[in-house]
Formats: structure tokens, sequence, C-alpha cells
């Protein structure tokens, strides 16, 4: 049982680097993963990695400008536990 069983994660940019390796270890900590990027072919790549590592995780089209997501996110019946945004400079 990891740190965050029966948590959920809300982690953007999750389609490589440090979004991809951070729902890794959520995942393998517990959480069940929201995952979101703006190119959701490539992060089909991360849910299978960390699908294939016993984890769950589901993604999104989005791209994120402002993060105001713990109240947004109710639209997609997500309340997240975790919040971690990942934004490239």
């Amino acid at each position: 049982m990891g740190r965050l069983t029966g948590k959920i994660a809300f982690i953007s940019g999750t389609r490589a680097g440090i979004g991809r390796g951070a729902a890794q270890v959520f995942a393998a900590e517990g959480a069940k993963v929201f995952g979101c990027d703006i190119n959701l072919e490539a992060d089909a790549d991360t849910v299978a990695l960390v699908e294939k590592a016993g984890g769950v995780m589901t993604s999104l089209a989005l791209r994120l400008r402002v993060i105001r997501l713990p109240g947004r996110l109710g639209h997609f019946g997500v309340h997240p536990d975790v919040v971690a945004g990942i934004r490239r400079a």
C-alpha cells in the first residue's frame, strides 16, 4: 500500500519528462492519475507505462494556460487530492 493509495492526482504535461515521471511515481504510490497534455497520442505512451506497472491512469488532451484546476476539474467529474502542474518554459 503506497502513500497515495485512494487519492486522485491531476498531473499536467504527462507525455514526457518530469510530467511522465510524476505520473509514474504517483501511480506507483497508489494514486489514480488523471493526466493531460496537448499531445494525447504521445501521452498514450505514458498511460501504457503506468498501466504496465500496475497503476491506473487516464488522460485528456488539454492545453493549460492558467492553473485554476481544482475547481474546474469538477466539470470532468474529477476531484483531485493532489495537483501537480508541470510546464515547460
